[in-house]
């Protein structure tokens, strides 16, 4: 642990490793809103018989497209983050190796 604290002393890989796992923390906590949202916002109705023998339409969450809404953005978000990521590794990686 004392090695990662020091500056100077953390390599590339670990560095480009620390912004990966700290972002995907970001967007799992993200992903979780949006497919909330989503599956609160987007609601569908189903009928049902009252007691007084009429049918009436009652408003339901739509879970299921909350789920699979926030798994797809996860999924894409985390895809995007990761080249992000590689990018900021090849840019810390060349300044590494061109100022020694």
């Amino acid at each position: 642990m004392k090695k990662f604290l020091d500056f100077g002393r953390c390599s590339v890989k670990m560095l480009a490793s620390l912004f990966f796992w700290i972002g995907s923390f970001g967007i799992a906590v993200a992903s979780w809103f949006v497919g909330y949202n989503v599956a609160i916002t987007h609601v569908w109705h189903r009928t049902v018989q009252r007691a007084d023998e009429y049918w009436t339409g009652v408003a339901q969450n739509n879970l299921p497209l909350g789920i699979f809404v926030g798994l797809l953005c996860f999924l894409f978000s985390i895809l995007f983050w990761r080249l992000v990521c590689e990018a900021i590794y090849i840019v810390l990686n060349y300044f590494k190796e061109n100022t020694q």
